[in-house]
């Protein structure tokens, strides 16, 4: 009996310690499910969550930039317009490319044949109406040919009398000092590359010569006028409508330097142009210079509706489609 007894408690252990062990390896097998908050990398470690799409609300609360989601994201360019360099201050990307630079290698005569083949690439009108400017005041120079300028390249009541009506643009042109054409051109060359980024050059210069002409030949019943201060003060003109916070350097009664934003050196020249027009002051056809400035002020304007009435044209066409 007690052998019986032996095998019965050797059995009964062994069964016991097989069903704890059985116990022991289920609650092993329990712990490695995921339960609760745990994560299903702890089941596979290569796993990784599917990546949820982005909404506006994502891209409105988290602050999310197009190059987040597209590095290859280029924003649009928007067209530049007048009211885009009046109101922004805009200056245009391309600007560096129409600027005229000096060159600083090389002979004297190399750097003058450089600038002015940039000059001609950039505007054909700054570079024919320079060079013509020089040629003549090289003819003043020479007293044979005084007379001949006298006939063809003043405006006078006289030589219109005459039937020499083209006088009111080829005076434009003429100069007899020479701080007068070195005045002049160093304006017209100044003012000159900027406006013609955005605005035509030609009709301006031939326009502002012409009326600036005819209103010295109004306001004037004697003498003649000749010079390019009409043209460059229609440039200043627009150039002050265009960035009337840009700060420009005047002769202030034609002998004090001063510096001033160009919209108050442009109502400046104004006042004192009407004054000298009225009172005669000095031996200056300041009603040629009202003219430039009035013809400058004009052009902008109706450049500005013209550019206004396409972007009006443009977003019509594009509604209809």
């Amino acid at each position: 009996m007690s052998k019986i007894r032996m095998k019965w408690l050797l059995w009964l252990s062994y069964s016991v310690s097989l069903t704890l062990a059985s116990k022991a390896s289920n609650l092993t097998t329990h712990r490695q499910l995921p339960r609760g908050g745990s994560s299903p990398h702890e089941i596979n470690p290569n796993y990784v969550p599917p990546r949820q799409p982005v909404t506006l609300g994502d891209l409105e609360q988290q602050q999310y930039t197009p190059h987040e989601i597209n590095p290859n994201y280029v924003p649009p360019r928007q067209p530049v317009t007048l009211g885009d360099l009046e109101q922004q201050q805009y200056t245009p990307q391309y600007q560096h490319q129409y600027h005229v630079q000096i060159p600083k290698q090389g002979s004297i005569l190399d750097q003058v044949r450089q600038y002015i083949t940039q000059l001609h690439a950039l505007s054909p009108t700054l570079s024919i109406g320079s060079a013509s400017c020089i040629f003549i005041w090289i003819l003043w120079q020479r007293p044979q040919y005084q007379r001949f300028l006298q006939r063809n390249f003043v405006c006078s009541r006289y030589n219109l009398k005459r039937g020499r009506h083209f006088t009111t643009l080829t005076s434009a042109v003429s100069h007899a000092s020479l701080s007068h054409l070195l005045v002049n051109l160093f304006a017209y060359l100044s003012f000159g590359p900027t406006l013609v980024q955005t605005i035509s050059l030609w009709p301006l210069v031939v326009g502002a010569a012409l009326f600036s002409s005819h209103v010295f030949l109004l306001a004037s019943k004697n003498g003649g006028c000749m010079g390019l201060s009409g043209i460059t003060l229609a440039f200043l003109a627009i150039f002050a409508r265009m960035f009337p916070q840009r700060e420009l350097g005047v002769m202030l009664m034609g002998i004090i330097p001063v510096r001033m934003e160009a919209q108050v050196a442009l109502l400046a020249l104004l006042v004192w142009s009407v004054l000298g027009s009225i009172f005669k002051i000095g031996n200056v056809a300041h009603s040629a210079h009202l003219g430039g400035l009035l013809f400058g002020m004009g052009y902008y304007e109706l450049w500005n509706q013209r550019a206004m009435l396409r972007r009006i044209r443009g977003k019509i066409l594009w509604q209809r489609k």
